[in-house]
């Protein structure tokens, strides 16, 4: 869903010569003929910092990361992803993540599953290999751990990752 703005930028982008539609349908009107490049049109709105394609919900982060909903909203509580808070005069009407947010945290944290399917063996096993390193998965102060094992990328994981896999860190 395309807001206001991000038509209106779309529109101005294409009247300057920035953006070329691929091709032209010749049944419909007005700017429903144009046909784009799927990626630029995810450039052209990522270019407004307010654009709505780069935020979604909590749920729609769990999807993005293909976790549970109850993970992603750890994630956010314990503010290992940072949400914006949508508030009216009242009463907290919502929350958002920004895409950039999820890509810091890709960036910066790995899954245990993830890197289980790197080395062939199961969460488990790669979490008891783990803690014999002295790494351990992450934790709040004072709360009970994430229901799915995540872990800092740190140097250590990258050296252990190296040493089991045989490759270079």
């Amino acid at each position: 869903t395309w807001t206001g703005e991000e038509i209106v930028m779309l529109i101005e982008a294409v009247k300057d010569g920035s953006l070329s539609p691929k091709a032209i349908l010749g049944a419909d009107r007005g700017i429903r003929r144009w046909v784009f490049d799927v990626s630029q049109l995810r450039t052209l709105q990522q270019r407004l910092p307010t654009g709505q394609s780069n935020w979604v919900t909590v749920p729609e982060m769990a999807r993005i990361l293909e976790v549970k909903q109850q993970v992603a909203y750890w994630l956010t509580h314990y503010g290992f992803v940072h949400i914006e808070r949508l508030e009216n005069d009242k009463e907290r009407i919502g929350s958002r993540v920004h895409r950039g947010e999820i890509e810091r945290f890709r960036q910066n944290y790995i899954f245990g599953r993830d890197i289980a399917a790197i080395l062939g063996h199961s969460s488990r096993k790669v979490a008891s290999m783990l803690a014999e390193q002295g790494i351990f998965p992450l934790r709040a102060d004072g709360a009970e751990a994430c229901r799915q094992l995540v872990y800092a990328r740190s140097d250590e994981i990258q050296r252990f990752l190296a040493q089991i896999t045989g490759s270079s860190p």
